[in-house]
């Protein structure tokens, strides 16, 4: 939980703190992660790593795991003034091999185009995101709003 919290101000750093931005600007998501944290970690079904060089924290990794696969979530890193240091490549590494160690046999990076994911990554699997609602008139007021702002470009 120390280093979930620990997380929190790094990953706000790096993608805003707009509810829209960090699932940490949101105290629902803060508060379900926290739950999930207390009952799944003595299970092994969620890991949490902090990457650091000495004393100076670099940053934090959070995984699910289960059935022999890591699924990493999310990261809070250290922003770096030197553009060739890469503490998330760096810890990337470190943590798939130590799940190697440890005996499982997939590090998924899930959704995402980030560079590194695409340096780090052996295959590629496709996301699909899929909404379901009941038919109901202001959901289809609303489905049909956002289909004229999507194409009006907004």
């Amino acid at each position: 939980l120390r280093f979930f919290a620990e997380a929190g101000p790094l990953h706000l750093a790096r993608w805003g703190s707009g509810l829209s931005e960090s699932g940490f600007a949101n105290p629902k998501f803060v508060a379900f992660h926290e739950n999930l944290i207390r009952n799944g970690f003595e299970q092994g079904q969620i890991d949490l790593i902090r990457l650091s060089s000495g004393q100076q924290v670099l940053g934090y990794f959070y995984n699910f795991c289960f059935d022999g696969v890591v699924y990493f979530y999310l990261s809070g890193l250290v922003s770096e003034a030197d553009g060739k240091r890469k503490p998330g490549l760096c810890g990337h590494t470190m943590a798939i091999q130590h799940y190697l160690d440890k005996g499982y046999h997939y590090y998924d990076f899930m959704g995402g185009d980030e560079r590194y994911k695409a340096n780090l990554a052996q295959c590629r699997d496709e996301l699909f995101q899929l909404s379901l609602q009941k038919d109901r008139w202001h959901l289809r007021i609303e489905n049909f709003l956002r289909t004229v702002k999507n194409r009006l470009g907004y």
